[in-house]
């Protein structure tokens, strides 16, 4: 369900114009919620597989946790451009 319009810093956005209508078509896709639930099992995979770091240094797992904080990140800004925080 697409809401009419949205509250951001308290400016009422209008959901059919432009960037914002093309953000939450992005977010409504059946494949970008699959891809985040991917990324959620691929991190929850990872995280059964990190050790206490005792080297100094990074470990790929490090690397990796940069990518999904990335990731997280970017889906966060989508959903707050496309639904507002009231959402």
């Amino acid at each position: 369900m697409r809401p009419d319009s949205v509250s951001i810093c308290g400016t009422d956005l209008p959901a059919n114009k432009g960037f914002r209508s093309n953000v939450l078509d992005l977010i409504s896709n059946k494949w970008f919620d699959n891809f985040i639930t991917f990324v959620i099992i691929a991190n929850c995979i990872l995280m059964i597989y990190e050790k206490p770091k005792d080297a100094v240094g990074l470990h790929w797992q490090d690397y990796f946790e940069t990518v999904f904080i990335v990731i997280y990140s970017i889906e966060m800004m989508l959903k707050i451009i496309a639904l507002g925080f009231a959402a």
